[in-house]
C-alpha cells in the first residue's frame, strides 16, 4: 500500500493492452487509461461532482431505486436472479445519477442493455492471453480480411458497441436539457459548471466519464450486495443483531434512511466487512511505474507492473483477527481494526471515483432489506435446510457463486413498504 501511495506520481499509470486499449478504444475509459494530462482532466471533472459532500443531492435517488428493489425481492422471494436483480437496481441507481434516466425493469431498455452488454465485451477483451495482438503488436496493422486478423472484426463490435454505450446517454441529457428537463444529474452538473457553450473536447471528456463511472459501478456494487446476501445466510447471529440495532434505533414506523446513518455503526460495520470478507478485485488492478525507482532497497524499473493483492490484505492475521469469517464487530470497540474501504477501492491517484456512490447504495439497501426481510437458508423437500455454500467464481471481478435461499418478510407488519 505505501509504495502505491506515498510514490503514487511514480506508479500511478496503467499498463498498455493493445487489443483492448489502442483496437477497441477501452483506453478512453478512466481505468485504463495512462497517467497522463487526459487522466487528470477527468479525475478532476469527476471530483468536482461525486466527492463525499457532493453526493447528499443524489440521495432520493437512491432511496427511490433501493425502494424498487425491495419490491422486486418481495414479489420473486426466491428467484435464483437475484444477482440480476441487485444489478440492475445498482445500475439503475448509476442511470439516475449520471443522466438522470429512469428505468423499467419490466422493459428491455436500450440504454440498460447496452451497458451490461459492454461490460460483457470488456471482460472478454481484458482476458489475459485471449488476443494475439497483445502479444504481436503489429498485427493490429493488418487488413481485417488477412489470415491471422480475425480479431478485427470482433474489436469493431466492440467498439462500435462501447461507442454507443458513451454517446447514447449523453445525447439523452442533452436533449433534455435543450428542453429545460434535468438539472440535477451529473451530466447535467457538468455541462451546467462550465458557464459557457461547451467545445468538443469537454463534450468528449463529459461523456467518457459518465461511461467510465456508469461501467465501473453497476457491476461491482451489485456483486459486493450478493456477497451480503451470502453473509447473512451463512451468519444469522450477525442478521439478529443487525435488525435488533434497527429495531432499537429506527423503530418499525418507517425503512432505515441515510438520516439514520450515524445512529447505525453495527449497520456501517457490514458493509465495511462485506467489502473486506468477499474481496470484489482479489489481485486489484495493475498499475505501471512511470520511471526508475528504489523502494527499500529494491530497485523497481520504468514500466514494471505493481499487482497490489488486495485479498492478501484484507484477510492479513495481523490487521484482522479471524480474517476467514464474517464479523463486522471487529471494525467497533475494542477491536477498531483498519478500514477496508482504503484499499478495496484501490490506491493513490488511481483510487475509485465513485467510492462514496458504491458505500452509499450498500448502506441504504443493506439498511432496508434487513429492516423488511430475514435472508435464510432454503429448504429441501423435506423441509430441512440446504447447506450454503460460500464459493467465489474465477476472474478480475470475483462473483459469489449463485446459492439456494429463502427471503422472507420479517413479519406481515413490514409488508406495507414493499407492496
Amino acid at each position: 500500500m505505501d509504495l502505491l501511495e506515498t510514490r503514487a506520481l511514480k506508479s500511478a499509470s496503467r499498463p498498455r493492452l493493445v487489443f483492448a486499449g489502442d483496437v477497441v478504444g477501452y483506453d478512453g475509459v478512466m481505468g485504463m487509461m495512462q497517467y497522463n494530462r487526459t487522466f487528470r482532466m477527468h479525475r478532476k471533472l469527476t471530483a468536482t461532482q461525486v466527492s463525499a459532500k457532493s453526493i447528499s443531492r443524489f440521495e432520493p435517488i437512491q432511496e427511490q431505486e433501493v425502494l424498487r428493489l425491495l419490491k422486486r425481492i418481495h414479489e420473486h422471494p426466491n428467484s435464483q436472479n437475484l444477482p440480476d436483480y441487485l444489478t440492475q437496481a445498482s445500475g439503475s441507481i448509476m442511470l439516475r445519477i449520471l443522466y438522470n434516466y429512469k428505468t423499467d425493469s419490466n422493459k428491455n431498455d436500450h440504454i440498460v442493455s447496452m451497458a451490461n452488454l459492454v461490460m460483457e465485451e470488456f471482460s472478454k477483451a481484458t482476458t489475459p492471453g485471449a488476443w494475439i495482438v497483445d502479444f504481436i503488436p503489429w498485427l493490429r496493422h493488418l487488413p481485417e480480411w488477412m489470415p491471422g486478423a480475425g480479431f478485427k472484426k470482433t474489436a469493431r463490435l466492440f467498439r462500435k458497441h462501447l461507442l454507443q454505450n458513451v454517446h447514447d446517454p449523453y445525447n439523452y441529457v442533452r436533449e433534455k436539457m435543450a428542453s429545460g428537463n434535468d438539472d440535477v444529474s451529473y451530466v447535467a452538473g457538468l455541462i451546467k459548471d462550465i458557464h459557457r457553450k461547451i467545445d468538443p473536447e469537454e463534450e468528449t471528456v463529459i461523456a467518457w466519464t459518465a461511461a467510465s463511472m456508469m461501467n465501473a459501478g453497476t457491476d461491482t456494487t451489485g456483486a459486493m450486495l450478493f456477497a451480503f446476501f451470502a453473509a447473512m445466510a451463512l451468519y444469522p447471529n450477525v442478521q439478529k443483531r443487525a435488525q435488533d440495532e434497527i429495531n432499537h434505533v429506527v423503530g418499525d414506523s418507517h425503512l432505515p434512511s441515510f438520516s439514520d446513518k450515524a445512529v447505525l455503526p453495527y449497520i456501517n460495520a457490514i458493509v465495511r466487512e462485506v467489502l473486506r470478507w468477499h474481496t470484489l478485485a482479489p489481485m486489484g488492478f495493475p498499475h505501471m511505474t512511470t520511471e526508475d525507482d528504489i523502494y527499500r532497497g529494491y530497485f523497481i524499473p520504468k514500466n514494471t507492473l505493481l499487482f497490489p493483492a488486495v485479498a492478501s490484505l484484507a484477510h492479513d492475521p495481523e490487521v484482522y483477527h479471524d480474517p476467514m469469517e464474517f464479523k463486522p464487530e471487529r471494525f467497533l470497540e475494542p477491536y477498531n481494526e483498519a478500514n477496508p474501504s482504503d484499499f478495496v477501492f484501490g490506491f493513490g491517484r488511481r483510487a475509485c471515483p465513485g467510492r462514496w456512490i458504491a458505500e452509499q447504495t450498500m448502506f441504504l439497501s443493506i439498511a432496508q432489506t434487513l429492516a423488511v426481510f430475514n435472508i435464510e437458508k432454503a429448504l429441501d423437500d423435506e423441509g430441512k435446510e440446504i447447506p450454503v455454500v460460500y464459493e467465489q467464481l474465477p476472474g478480475v471481478i470475483s462473483r459469489v457463486k449463485p446459492f439456494p435461499h429463502r427471503i422472507v418478510l420479517r413479519s406481515e407488519k413490514y409488508k406495507r413498504f414493499v407492496e
